[in-house]
């Protein structure tokens, strides 16, 4: 989540309880830097996971800060975005319930959606899985139409 009015919050490792007590696998990770300072001076972020494999967080902050520099409209920040989708999948990480029980999926589903300052949609791109395929595959090909028809030269007029 990247916010310009940083708004997360941990959910705590009380949940690990929970989720043995539901049968439901084991694993709770934050990298909550949203007190630490803006990137950029423009925004705040926070990634978590919930019943993530280990790592799955670490990835996805990793692959988001790779894009520093630069401007930072809507186009970056959704790339900034995929491409931390993308690292999900390409380390074998992601939600170990689908994982385990679809044959190493990262998700049964991924989206990506950023508003712009006044409230409208910049991008929604949603992808409704059933766990026979990859998700964020899918969502990077529809990614890839959007930032074609919505990204020629809208940078450098953010």
């Amino acid at each position: 989540m990247a916010s310009f009015h940083s708004n997360a919050g941990f959910t705590g490792e009380g949940l690990e309880r929970a989720y043995e007590l539901a049968e439901m696998s084991v694993g709770t990770e934050q990298v909550d830097v949203g007190s630490d300072g803006p990137v950029n001076d423009r925004f705040r972020y926070h990634a978590q996971g919930n019943v993530v494999a280990e790592g799955t967080v670490q990835a996805i902050e990793s692959a988001f800060l790779l894009h520093e520099g630069g401007s930072e409209g809507p186009c970056a920040l959704a790339r900034r975005l995929m491409s931390a989708m993308e690292s999900v999948s390409s380390e074998g990480l992601g939600d170990t319930r689908c994982i385990n029980n679809y044959g190493g999926v990262t998700a049964t589903g991924a989206y990506i959606h950023i508003d712009n300052p006044d409230g409208s949609v910049a991008v929604h791109i949603n992808v409704i899985g059933d766990g026979s395929y990859e998700p964020i595959d899918e969502l990077s090909r529809r990614f890839v139409e959007w930032e074609e028809d919505h990204c020629n030269n809208i940078e450098n007029s953010s």
